[in-house]
């Protein structure tokens, strides 16, 4: 197959149309199942879709496919489910927003298929209610007749209280999809004084929601699981950011795509066939198929003995980086939900090989915990990208160069050219301090 990049970097030296690779501006695709990676390759030279935004509305697709089904147990009181708050960023027109229709459509179809039957038990109920009483007894229609609901598996403009719904009709799991994510961010407490952010950050650690108003039923949510996916422009990010949400850590649990330099690419003339999209299709229909009850709970899948070690690496360097007293309070902020990330990917990459029939569903493996080694650096690089945009500093202000380019190039391994294009110092500046006691 001629593997060409139809979304063109450019920082190429290549000419781009001749390019016999993918080049996925340093996603990890090698972390997917073959299967996945073949589709990939295929849309990216057919569709022109950019590998990162594919790879990473994936991600967020399969988390709902996998939805509450199935929890990680950590420890006896950690259990971890695998949502996820996903954000491609790039400019307009080149593919941010396609390549998410093309793998939610699975999703969709469920929806197209929940509203024929909910269109046939409305149409059903109203017919009951015009019954006389006469009617319904020999019908044997009990008294009161209850209304339908409609299941939903994606909502795109929805208010806090019918989300809350929502998840009471569906506690499997739903993905809200928002196509500018900006506008999810700047309509936080649009409809609530105060209470809808946290509402999201309680989503996000999957803890038990309960909403109470005046007249109507409380509604209790007990294993929320929601993800959430959107795009947005790389001048819009400045308003996914206020201080309050960099207190709480709202924005610590967003991961982000933030590819550069792609550009717009020509027509292509290759298809899709439908013999892949249908492989796509029966990929995330599996997972969707894991059965889910609610007073049962989801079922739980261990660490075996060489994942576990992987986590326990990851976490334990983690720690080193949080306790780092020259690294900022904020960049300390996003490293800390990395932990959580790390596990919800590791389930994730372990499904998608189990919907592929390459993996256990019992256990996570280890070449799932080296995959979300990889996807973690990824996301955790793309996130200080984005942070830097926003110049949230990395490094706490009191602490002096000198000891911060010798944290980088001992810690971090970070070369001489590497350091002083980070702190804007020339290279024989960064030598100096390196080779001073």
């Amino acid at each position: 197959m001629n593997n060409k990049d139809n979304t063109k970097s450019g920082n190429s030296q290549d000419n781009p149309t001749h390019s016999n690779e993918v080049k996925s501006n340093h996603f990890p695709l090698e972390v997917f199942p073959p299967e996945i990676i073949e589709i990939f390759k295929v849309v990216n030279e057919s569709m022109n879709f950019p590998i990162e935004y594919l790879g990473s509305s994936l991600i967020a697709v399969a988390s709902v496919a996998i939805g509450n089904s199935i929890r990680v147990k950590v420890k006896e009181t950690w259990l971890e489910h695998c949502s996820i708050y996903m954000v491609l960023i790039g400019r307009s027109g080149i593919n941010k927003t396609h390549p998410l229709n093309f793998l939610s459509k699975p999703l969709e179809a469920l929806d197209k298929q929940e509203e024929k039957k909910f269109n046939k038990l409305e149409a059903q109920y109203l017919t009951n209610l015009e019954m006389s009483s006469s009617e319904k007894k020999k019908n044997n229609i009990e008294s009161p007749i209850e209304q339908p609901s409609q299941i939903h598996y994606i909502l795109k403009d929805s208010t806090p209280e019918s989300i809350r719904e929502n998840l009471m009709i569906n506690p499997r799991g739903i993905l809200y999809y928002k196509d500018e994510l900006v506008a999810w961010i700047k309509d936080f407490n649009r409809y609530s004084n105060g209470s809808e952010e946290e509402m999201w950050l309680s989503f996000w650690n999957g803890i038990y929601e309960k909403s109470t108003r005046v007249g109507r039923k409380a509604i209790s949510i007990h294993n929320p699981f929601i993800s959430v996916v959107g795009t947005t422009q790389k001048k819009k990010l400045k308003g996914l950011i206020d201080s309050s949400r960099s207190v709480n850590g709202f924005i610590d649990r967003l991961l982000f795509s933030f590819p550069e330099n792609l550009q717009k690419s020509y027509l292509s003339k290759l298809e899709v066939s439908a013999s892949m999209q249908t492989a796509y299709e029966n990929i995330i229909n599996k997972l969707i198929s894991l059965k889910y009850h609610e007073e049962l709970g989801s079922e739980i899948v261990n660490f075996n003995e060489d994942s576990y070690k992987d986590f326990e690496e990851f976490y334990n360097k983690n720690a080193d980086i949080i306790n780092d007293v020259s690294i900022s309070e904020e960049i300390k902020s996003m490293y800390s939900k990395f932990d959580n990330h790390f596990i919800r990917l590791s389930l994730i990459i372990q499904m998608l090989y189990w919907a592929t029939n390459n993996g256990n569903m019992a256990v996570i493996e280890k070449r799932s915990t080296e995959a979300a080694f990889k996807l973690c650096n990824y996301y955790i690089n793309e996130g200080l990208k984005v942070r830097d945009y926003l110049n949230i500093s990395t490094f706490d202000n009191n602490i002096n160069e000198k000891t911060i380019a010798k944290y980088l190039n001992k810690e971090k391994k970070f070369s001489v050219r590497q350091i002083a294009e980070i702190l804007q110092k020339s290279k024989s500046s960064i030598s100096n301090y390196l080779n001073q006691n």
